[in-house]
């Protein structure tokens, strides 16, 4: 739940998905997209009823969430969340043609029945339960998301080739035919990769939400069949950088890990080298880890890099009511509080024009309406190096924008690695706080149809080689050395003579090592503590106890190895100091008086 917390907070557009509110229509998108127009108009859910005024929709931020509520406190937040729903969620309609949002409303609150005081997790992850036909990235409540994504799971190790049109496990020319996996055909189960030194190879493996169980593989040699089973494993890549320009083997690499308007310094640098590049005959951009941001700085780069500006892969359209206008602008507000501190005086600005929009919305006679569809003119765009994206699970929102401006546009396009996020079809969020418990609800008012039909949400783009993230960049540096990923222009010769040595990841990221040094902090101070000060008065331990405390309670929250050994160890100190007082206070007897009993 942590890491799919931290993914889903990166994905947060800090400076929002690039989407200025007026557009230019170029085409006529019923024309060319006659199908998408008529399931984006199915999509358009219509507000019903009257909406919330804007001081009861405007979000609190200084407000904490509570930890338990009453049973009708928490009935209070189910209302409260549908009429959130009704009225400022883009995904509404894209998912009530299908399904009933009222009756899992009533099924709800059944459940509130259960019980008469609610953890406000267990009532977050009671709303999820029963709105489970809702898949989407951006949708949240409290620390529940609303969609898990199909995670890249492989058997490490195996080799595998095709003989005679059969998939083999290859251990020699004679190796063992596979006839079945899971006792479905095994091409279900085949990934297109590549090896260590580049070259072509096909893995087994499959996606998933939660770990797989190992894969049960029906084999025949000689007519004997064998069964095995094959162990799945995930090799998720940490970075500490979040941007970085250097060679590998020669290659060009560019890593950059985030679109966020306030990382500056590192968007400059990002930017400045796509001028540097171009003309290259490859580069390697590297986008593990990219949660996102603003698709204008991918857009940018591209642009660039091409000479040329693409478009988004998408059909877009904007639900408009009070509710989303005030959710967008709570959302700032909630921005400026925390994460987006750096660019406060920006998030100012898109808060004045948008209370400008809310009291010209309910001047207007305030009637929820949802904007045009429309896709600006999307042409071809010639490129003459190949670029080769390197992707991971971690790819989201505005960093799946970069693979979106790229899709069926520009050419000599190659993704390596695993499927990204996901966080595609539903964006531009907006922030609403529950009145019972406090909970804070992000809901996304912009809908995004691909242009294709494939709705990727909780999938996200799927590579061209499917390769574990951690080795994903080593095995593209060597396929492009190797041949495998041909380029458009062929290779210097220096670029051939140039050394690859392979990187080496960092084993933990920079919150795992961070976590893990707090964990080691917390039980060596405890225990050079106790050891150092075992002959002193309670006063100290009394002190050391309500310093660890409160250091479990506060300052490890994110962290509950180290919460729970803070709180134990203050705990332990605190009987300490007890020990020590009642000892202090305890009456002593002086020697020779003690009590002479007749011998």
């Amino acid at each position: 739940m942590k890491n799919s917390s931290i993914r889903w907070f990166a994905s947060l557009v800090i400076g929002l998905i690039a989407w200025p509110f007026a557009h230019a229509q170029t085409i006529d998108v019923h024309r060319p997209f006659p199908d998408l127009v008529e399931t984006m108009a199915a999509c358009q859910h219509r507000p019903q009823g009257p909406e919330l005024s804007v001081e009861s929709l405007t979000l609190d931020v200084g407000r904490t969430v509570r930890r338990r509520v009453t049973r009708a406190a928490a009935a209070a937040d189910v209302d409260r969340f549908f009429h959130l729903l009704e009225h400022g969620y883009c995904g509404y309609g894209f998912f009530s043609r299908e399904n009933d949002f009222s009756a899992a409303r009533e099924d709800i609150l059944a459940g509130l029945r259960a019980r008469e005081n609610w953890p406000t997790h267990d009532l977050a992850e009671l709303i999820r339960r029963h709105l489970g036909f809702v898949t989407d990235c951006h949708l949240k409540l409290g620390h529940v998301q609303f969609a898990g994504h199909q995670d890249f799971w492989a058997v490490p190790d195996l080799d595998l080739t095709e003989r005679d049109g059969r998939l083999c496990i290859a251990n020699d020319e004679k190796g063992p035919v596979i006839e079945s996996v899971n006792g479905r055909a095994p091409e279900e189960f085949v990934f297109r990769s590549l090896d260590a030194a580049g070259l072509s190879a096909q893995v087994l493996g499959t996606l998933s939400t939660t770990e797989p169980r190992p894969l049960h593989v029906v084999t025949r040699t000689d007519g004997v069949t064998s069964e095995h089973r094959y162990r799945l494993t995930r090799s998720p890549y940490n970075r500490w950088d979040l941007f970085r320009f250097f060679r590998l083997g020669g290659i060009p690499v560019v890593r950059m890990a985030t679109f966020s308007d306030h990382h500056v310094e590192e968007i400059e640098h990002f930017l400045s080298t796509a001028d540097s590049l171009r003309g290259e005959p490859c580069v390697i951009v590297d986008l593990r880890g990219n949660g996102g941001g603003n698709t204008r700085w991918a857009k940018e780069w591209i642009r660039r890099f091409t000479g040329q500006t693409p478009q988004l892969h998408q059909l877009l359209t904007e639900l408009v009511s009070r509710t989303s206008l005030v959710g967008q602008a709570n959302y700032f507000v909630w921005l400026a509080a925390g994460p987006g501190r750096a660019i406060s005086d920006q998030l100012a600005d898109q808060r004045a024009r948008l209370a400008d929009r809310i009291s010209d919305f309910d001047e207007s006679g305030g009637l929820p309406y949802w904007r045009d569809p429309y896709i600006l003119d999307r042409r071809p765009i010639p490129n003459e190096s190949t670029l080769v994206v390197v992707t991971d699970a971690a790819v989201a929102s505005a960093g799946e924008g970069f693979l979106s401006y790229l899709h069926d546009q520009v050419e000599n396009v190659v993704l390596v690695g695993e499927n990204t996020r996901g966080a595609l079809i539903f964006g531009h969020m907006t922030a609403h706080r529950l009145p019972g418990s406090g909970l804070l609800a992000f809901l996304p008012v912009k809908l995004n149809l691909p242009l294709d039909m494939k709705m990727r949400e909780g999938r996200g783009y799927d590579p061209d080689y499917w390769v574990p993230a951690a080795a994903a960049l080593n095995h593209a540096v060597a396929a492009i050395r190797a041949g495998t990923i041909p380029t458009a222009q062929p290779l210097p010769p220096a670029v051939l003579a140039t050394e690859f040595a392979p990187e080496s990841p960092p084993r933990l990221s920079r919150g795992q090592l961070r976590r893990t040094l707090q964990l080691v902090t917390v039980i060596l101070a405890g225990i050079v503590f106790g050891v150092a000060n075992r002959r002193r008065g309670p006063v100290l331990f009394a002190l050391s106890a309500a310093v660890l405390v409160t250091a479990g309670i506060i300052g490890f929250a994110g962290n509950l190895p180290a919460r729970w050994i803070a709180l134990l160890g203050g705990v332990g100190h605190g009987i300490v100091a007890g020990a020590k007082l009642w000892k202090a206070k305890r009456p002593s007897i002086p020697p020779g008086t003690g009590t002479n009993l007749p011998g």
